[in-house]
């Protein structure tokens, strides 16, 4: 799992344009949060106590000073609401450009996820969970989108952010702005030993989840069994009991988290009131003005809020990457049904012969279900298949249309290997009743449809009579 953001970050390419208009906003962002609190310099030290502008200030400095103070002040207080009222809509832009980009590649994802579910073998199914699988697909993959929102967007906007306040600060008081940086150093340590920490702990988190939301998925679904058998109490204890386990794994991660911000902000105050006694000394002793001052402190805010955003993004990094673990654990599941290399359609036609030529198979190691199977079943000919629960009747039948492939022997349909024909053009072939009853939340007609999509309506009928058992 590690670089897991280099694998969902394909997901970004197709997103290049939007991405770039982001990038823009984020500069302009950072450009108008430098300049917001120029005007208040301006007014503090030059037009209150009618002083010349500095020389820096250019025509517009002299343009200023051609003004009365009453409308030197207005101008100035207007441009400081320009200023804030376009960084506001920016950031309203860039908000909306995200959320787009965002949902677009989590759907991205989520579909992949959904697309190598169905083609897994049962035998993956038989150890998981369908409301966990759920969980996974419609919460977990998430991870894309905030690998991008919380983590890439973020860090970009911080380090831009960052980068013009510190070249303003410096130019305004060197010995100040080493004072803030001075702040930042614990941070990468603060980072990298709580990062692992942070994994884990969410890890645990989205699984003991996924529990949860498995548990009331077998539970609703199987109500008519549960009544019969009186078996709500137990269940509701069942219930109260995985989340319960939930409750404390998410009370672990948010502990973790605490933790970590209680840190960050521990340190961020310490350096903001050495900063106000330095920078208060400065201006009595009159190295620095008062409207100098009041723009370094303006700074100091913007600046530390980048700091907090580039500390804080290792828990939403852990976050990301717990849910992309239990994404790319699926993904990268090992299909044990494939078809092999060369395989070939299987030919249409009514009539085939199926054979079972020594066959074994198991779900799990050294506990065969069928052990050393002979069989053959020619056309037009109907086999009864009697014994107990678990004999492995419903694993032979299974098997034709390679829902598992054997652990040795062969299955042949006309006397050729099944894993010899590509699986699509066999099961195409196949007709299967089920042992339980099934119907999908459809309509009577589409579920007899399921595997003919496109048949008419009379084609459903004919199916529906010819299915009638009188």
């Amino acid at each position: 799992m590690k670089h897991w953001w280099i694998r969902v970050g394909k997901y970004a390419t197709p997103n290049a344009w939007p991405i770039s208009q982001i990038i823009v906003l984020v500069l302009l962002g950072a450009i108008l949060t430098a300049l917001a609190p120029w005007p208040l310099k301006l007014i503090v030290d030059y037009v209150l106590p009618a002083q010349s502008m500095p020389t820096q200030a250019g025509l517009l400095g002299t343009y200023i000073e051609s003004l009365s103070a009453s409308t030197a002040l207005a101008l100035l207080a207007l441009a400081t609401l320009l200023i804030y009222t376009a960084r506001g809509l920016l950031k309203l832009l860039q908000i909306h450009i995200q959320d787009a980009v965002g949902n677009f590649m989590m759907f991205q994802l989520g579909a992949d996820l959904f697309d190598r579910m169905q083609r897994l073998s049962l035998t993956f199914y038989g150890g998981q969970r369908s409301g966990d699988l759920v969980k996974r697909v419609t919460t977990d993959t998430r991870c894309i989108r905030e690998a991008v929102l919380a983590v890439f967007i973020p860090l970009l906007t911080a380090t831009t952010t960052l980068a013009a306040m510190i070249i303003f600060m410096w130019l305004l008081q060197p010995t100040l702005t080493i004072i803030a940086l001075l702040t930042v150093i614990p941070f990468p340590f603060l980072m990298r030993l709580s990062t692992a920490r942070l994994a884990n702990r969410s890890y645990e988190q989205e699984n003991a989840e996924g529990q949860v939301m498995a548990s009331a998925e077998t539970v609703l679904t199987a109500i008519p069994i549960v009544q019969s058998f009186a078996r709500e109490p137990a269940e509701d204890k069942n219930f109260r009991a995985t989340s319960a386990i939930a409750m404390r794994a998410t009370l672990r991660a948010i502990s973790a988290q605490l933790q970590y911000r209680l840190s960050i902000d521990s340190i961020l105050a310490i350096g903001t009131a050495v900063i106000m006694v330095v920078g208060g000394s400065f201006v009595i002793d009159g190295t620095i003005s008062t409207g100098d001052l009041l723009v370094f402190l303006a700074y100091l805010v913007a600046l530390y809020g980048p700091m907090e955003t580039l500390a804080y993004i290792s828990s939403s990094y852990a976050a990301a990457g717990a849910r992309a673990k239990r994404v790319f654990e699926v993904l990268d599941s090992e299909d044990e049904v494939v078809d092999r290399p060369g395989a070939v359609a299987l030919p249409d036609s009514p009539t085939h012969t199926v054979q079972l030529d020594d066959v074994s198979f198991g779900y799990e190691a050294d506990q065969p279900v069928l052990q050393n199977i002979n069989l053959a079943v020619g056309t037009g000919e109907t086999l009864a298949l009697v014994g107990p629960t678990g004999a492995g009747k419903s694993t032979l039948v299974a098997m034709i249309p390679r829902f598992f492939d054997p652990w040795s022997g062969r299955l042949l349909i006309d006397g050729q290997d099944l894993r010899d024909i590509r699986i699509a053009s066999l099961r195409a072939q196949m007709s299967i009743v089920l042992q339980e009853p099934f119907l999908l939340p459809l309509t009577i007609a589409e579920n007899i449809a399921y595997g003919r999509p496109g048949a008419s309506l009379d084609d459903i009928k004919a199916a529906a009579k010819a299915a009638r058992i009188d």
